[in-house]
């Protein structure tokens, strides 16, 4: 029979040869260890060592004779099976090394034999291998109970110890010392490559696991040849410890899990989590563990009916957020009940849109509206939709995915969801501006948010609530059970939804979120994660794995590092696709009003009023131009001072350009800045950009970056400007606030008037700065030179970069004095670079970093270490029609402003910068 399953075997592995022989046939153990093979008077011995088995396939490296031949195939890597050729050479003439066609042909034929063993043999061990055990490797790994959770395994060892014998530190060293058991260390457990666990999952469990979850995962196997995998613990859930006032004062490891990765660094980690031991389910849901046992916090949970979602579980999931995190994940936001002119919801019970009656909760909806057709409330259909039944009238035109979330509130007991498409008039630009400016009440006020990100458009719906799916579980030894569990971050970063500009301030503006991704459900709030594949079910439950990778996680550091969690939001932000570029601003505005309550001022085109002089340190990494949109004059509607008007690649601050001004942003605001900024609005009138108004942590000493501007203490305006620096004295007669350029373009040509503005009138949070409020504008005084640019030569650029290219600047001598890094398409379009640019000074730069400039020309008389604050960060500027626009960003010496390319030398202008 055995010879018949192999000869079958073969048949189906080769239709076109003819039967193997018998000794193709011999079992490991009865096969020759040599195969000589004469080449032209040589004998080659072909040997499999060690004999290759689905549990002990290591990746042995093959030694090959100085006779193989380098233009055949690789003979390190057949498959991924490990072949050693061994070769005994009777000729030790210079003849004998050079390879004859016969001898390549017989290599080749060599080679092939030996994939064919290798093959059969596998296929044949296989068939014949016990199912439902563990191979060699996993077994080595010697899983227990008490290794997954950390007090238990402490007890474990210690019980270990005391009945061998041994002292604790004896036992200790002996536990480093065994190479097969896969104790607490960095790298882990090698467990081959992936080609080997491929072959080994036949009649490996584990093995079997860790296949499912590639393919689960969506991992290319092609993406995965020549890889190994290692399995190594990570400290997972942590248990949170509270005082006797119930306040959370620090937290504890709870259980590790065991994280699978790959020598790609690119490859997806796969984590894998012990299950909890069965117990009766009393609480009527379809979890099989009991949620209320703590020692079972973070293990994994088998579900009976994986086509079901547990209404009862996601409502204790937000009650014990709201219970158990308290102001981390409770911010406190005004009632929405002061915006009811403009701001409605759905009425479930009603089936009607109505407005948010006073002080009761809501659920918001962000998904994506894509290609599909989705229906919109418009002027001429607002008035049925608010009559009694009016949503019922065209519930079957609405998109799946609506449908889907107002049954799931429904079935969970919330009268009230907030739907964009629904609540706002999309034909109204008043409805559309005023709603879309307190985006970050809208969602922060939410009792939580339903983030749909299962398909491409809002066609897909929400698949778990009707999606089977099967969990992946593999029984290690009787008393293991493991499942394969991924974070919420590895699906959706893989979804549409997350690709989108909008989506990204619905999910951070969020307290806690619901989110739908691959027919999975997720729950997140700006503390913890849950799932229904693991247990958390309980007030004691905080950080775990499942929470790596969320970007809510950022926002528990907000008042500690204000513009550091700007910056990255920002950049986050820029890489998302926006359907029209004219929502630019609108789809970040909720994130700035946000960030700006712990800033203080404003956001104004995108940068924080309170950090104005820093915000505008920006740059584009390659390839940045203009963003256009229709309506505005000429296209163009957004400012060339800010990030908001150009698009392309990423726009960021650069740690080289910052160098030195972070170091104490504080001190740099306040004593090495000194423009007075000016905005125009859309009523022609200059107002201050920084209205005076400090933020929520202007008071705090944990970080004096988050304070700003401050003149709080400096009433003497001869000597203080209006954002509180100190004026020097041989400066206090420039004009700072006076005016005459007129923007005759933008409909107010007959002269400048500014307007005051008390920030005390009004409360913060009633004070709205829409993107349409503020013409692009800037009004101010500062200090001008022209100089000459030229490439700077033998400069290294990353493969990346494909058109930004670092410019020397030289004054009217051609000597040296900065530098600055520019669009070489765009400098060229401008002029011939033997003709002087203008320069605009906007603030004290500290030093050149090394990747600037990496020399020192003497041009002032100092060393290179003595010098600070010697420099300008400037602007190099365009003009059109009158008014000036940004072309790039560098520094310049300060003293090169002496010499400028122009005999009016250094002057300070008035300017008007679009």
């Amino acid at each position: 029979m055995a010879d018949i399953a192999a000869r079958w075997v073969w048949g189906s592995i080769f239709p076109h040869r003819p039967e193997p022989d018998d000794e193709i046939l011999k079992s490991p153990e009865e096969h020759g260890t040599h195969n000589p093979v004469e080449l032209d008077g040589q004998e080659v011995n072909l040997q499999l060592s060690p004999p290759l088995r689905p549990e002990d396939d290591s990746d042995y490296q093959p030694s090959s004779s100085k006779m193989a031949p380098s233009n055949i195939q690789d003979i390190s890597n057949l498959n991924g099976d490990s072949i050693m050729f061994n070769a005994l050479p009777t000729k030790s003439n210079d003849e004998s090394k050079m390879m004859s066609q016969h001898v390549r042909r017989l290599w080749k034929l060599a080679i092939e034999d030996a994939r064919r063993q290798v093959k059969v043999r596998r296929i044949l061990e296989s068939a014949i291998a016990p199912k439902d055990e563990l191979c060699t490797t996993c077994a080595s790994m010697r899983l227990t109970k008490e290794k997954f959770i950390i007090d238990e395994y402490a007890k474990y060892r210690q019980n270990t110890m005391q009945r061998d014998n041994r002292g604790p530190t004896q036992g200790l060293v002996e536990i480093g010392r065994t190479d097969n058991d896969m104790e607490f260390t960095a790298n882990g457990l090698c467990l081959g490559t992936w080609i080997s666990i491929k072959y080994r999952a036949v009649c490996c469990n584990l093995c079997r696991l860790i296949v499912q979850s590639v393919h689960d995962q969506n991992i290319a196997e092609a993406d995965l040849r020549g890889v190994t995998c290692h399995a190594s613990w990570q400290v997972d859930g942590r248990i949170l410890k509270r005082n006797s006032a119930g306040k959370v004062n620090e937290s504890r490891a709870c259980t590790r899990r065991i994280r699978l990765h790959w020598s790609r660094p690119t490859t997806a980690n796969i984590y894998i989590v012990l299950v909890a031991s069965p117990t009766k389910d009393n609480s009527g849901t379809t979890l099989v563990q009991s949620t209320e046992k703590a020692p079972d916090l973070f293990l994994g949970r088998l579900i009976q009916n994986s086509t079901s979602i547990d209404s009862a579980g996601i409502k204790r999931w937000v009650e014990f957020c709201i219970r158990s995190h308290g102001s981390a994940c409770h911010t406190e936001v005004p009632d929405l009940s002061r915006w009811k002119s403009f701001f409605g919801v759905i009425d479930i019970n009603n089936m009607c849109l109505s407005p948010l009656p006073p002080r009761m909760r809501y659920i918001a909806l962000s998904y994506t509206w894509g290609r599909s057709r989705v229906f919109t409330t418009t002027e001429n259909n607002i008035k049925g939709l608010l009559k009694h039944g009016g949503i019922s009238n065209i519930f079957d035109m609405l998109p799946r995915t609506i449908r889907d979330s107002i049954e799931l509130v429904r079935n969970l007991g919330e009268r009230y969801l907030w739907v964009d498409s629904l609540c706002i008039i999309q034909d109204n630009e008043r409805s559309w501006a005023l709603n879309s400016s307190v985006m970050d009440l809208v969602y922060g006020n939410a009792y939580f948010t339903i983030c749909a990100a299962d398909g491409h458009d809002s066609s897909a719906g929400l698949r778990a609530l009707y999606a089977k799916r099967q969990q992946l579980v593999a029984q290690y030894s009787p008393e293991i059970r493991l499942i394969s569990t991924q974070p919420a971050e590895r699906y959706v970063s893989q979804s549409t939804w997350n690709t989108r500009a909008w989506t990204f301030q619905e999910r951070l503006l969020s307290q806690r979120t619901l989110i739908f991704v691959d027919g999975r459900v997720f729950f997140q709030c700006r503390s913890t994660a849950r799932s229904v594949d693991i247990i958390t079910e309980d007030d004691s439950a905080g950080w775990s794995i499942d929470f790596i990778g969320s970007p809510m996680q950022m926002l528990q550091n907000l008042s500690e590092s204000p513009l550091l969690i700007y910056k990255k939001l920002l950049e986050m932000y820029l890489l998302r696709d926006l359907t029209f570029q004219k929502d630019i601003l609108a789809a970040f505005y909720g994130i700035g009003n946000f960030v700006c309550q712990t800033l203080g001022g404003d956001l104004i085109h995108g940068l924080p009023s309170s950090h104005f002089d820093w915000a505008l340190l920006w740059e584009a990494r390659d390839c940045a131009k203009r963003r256009v949109c229709e309506g505005g004059v000429g296209g163009v509607v957004f400012p060339s001072w800010s990030w908001c008007g150009w698009m392309g690649d990423m726009i960021e601050y650069k740690p080289q350009m910052l160098s030195g001004c972070e170091e104490n942003l504080d001190d740099w605001l306040l004593n090495h800045t000194w423009i007075t900024w000016y905005i125009r609005d859309f009523n022609g009138n200059l107002r201050l950009v920084w209205n005076g108004r400090n933020g929520s942590t202007s008071s705090k000493k944990n970080d004096s970056s988050s304070k700003g501007y401050d003149r709080s203490t400096r009433s003497d305006e001869s000597t203080f400007d209006q954002y509180g620096r100190f004026i020097k004295e041989e400066e206090r007669h420039l004009p700072r606030s006076e005016f005459k350029i007129t923007l005759p373009g933008s409909g107010c040509p007959y002269g400048v008037s500014i307007a005051e503005q008390d920030a005390s009138a009004m409360p913060r949070t009633l004070i709205r700065r829409s993107p349409e409020k503020d013409a692009p504008y800037l009004q101010f005084h500062t200090w001008s030179a022209f100089f000459r640019i030229r490439q700077t030569l033998a400069q290294n650029y990353s493969p990346d970069i494909v058109r930004v290219r670092r410019y020397d600047i030289l004054d009217h001598k051609f000597d040296w004095c900065g530098t600055m890094l520019l669009d070489q398409v765009k400098i060229s379009a401008l002029a011939s670079l033997d003709k002087p640019f203008e320069f605009i000074a906007i603030s004290d730069a500290k030093q050149f970093d090394p990747i600037e400039y990496d020399e020192w020309s003497y041009y002032i008389p100092k060393e290179r270490l003595q010098s600070r604050w010697d420099l300008y960060y400037v602007l190099l500027v365009e003009y059109q029609n009158g008014i000036a626009y940004r072309v790039g960003l560098g520094k310049v010496f300060k003293e090169a402003f002496n010499y400028s390319c122009k005999v009016e030398g250094k002057e300070w202008k008035e300017y008007v910068l679009g």
